[in-house]
This record gives C-alpha cells, structure tokens and sequence, in this order.
C-alpha cells in the first residue's frame, strides 16, 4: 500500500500525455497536493500541471529518476 504512489508515478510519468490527478487520487487514497514532491517538483519545472493532468516536461523525463526520488519521502 505504501508503495502505491510511486508504483503510479513511475509508470505514468513515462506517458507523454501524463496523468489525471483524480486517477492518482483513486488508485492511491492520497491527495495530489499534499505530497511535498509536488510543489518541489513542479517548482524546478520537472513537472508541468495543466488543469487535471500532470506531465514531466522534457527536462523531468530526462530526469525521471531524480522526480521519482521527491516522491520516495
């Protein structure tokens, strides 16, 4: 159960057109905005939200694996 959010992450962030938060929300129980990786991530312009969907943008799947470790915390 613990390892849901990022078991999510790592295979939607590899979508080019991303992720619904509502399925985020969903699959994990938690709350999109609430994880501190969100903001972090989105702040240096890993990931990219707009409206429901979030993305990595083109720096953030070069990255994926430094985006993915905000969500470990």
């Amino acid at each position: 159960e613990a390892e849901r959010p990022l078991e999510f992450l790592m295979n939607a962030l590899r979508l080019n057109q991303g992720f619904d938060i509502d399925a985020y929300q969903r699959r994990t129980g938690l709350n999109w905005g609430q994880h501190p990786g969100v903001a972090t991530s989105l702040a240096r312009g890993l990931l990219a939200q707009s409206g429901r969907t979030v993305a990595a943008t083109a720096l953030g799947r070069r990255h994926l694996n430094g985006v993915l470790q905000l969500f470990l915390e």
